[in-house]
């Protein structure tokens, strides 16, 4: 199904389709990142000890 979508789609399209989905959903994704470079972080320290 994706495939189809992408071929009967125009790039333009598709390249505001991605840049909408971005901005859309940038606060989440930040977030995210956050929560997984906190833990990170705290998984690093706790293996140099």
């Amino acid at each position: 199904m994706k495939q189809h979508y992408i071929t009967t789609t125009s790039r333009k399209t598709l390249r505001l389709a991605l840049k909408e989905g971005a901005t859309k959903y940038a606060a989440r994704d930040l977030g995210i990142a956050n929560e997984w470079l906190n833990l990170d972080e705290e998984a690093w320290q706790n293996s140099k000890k």
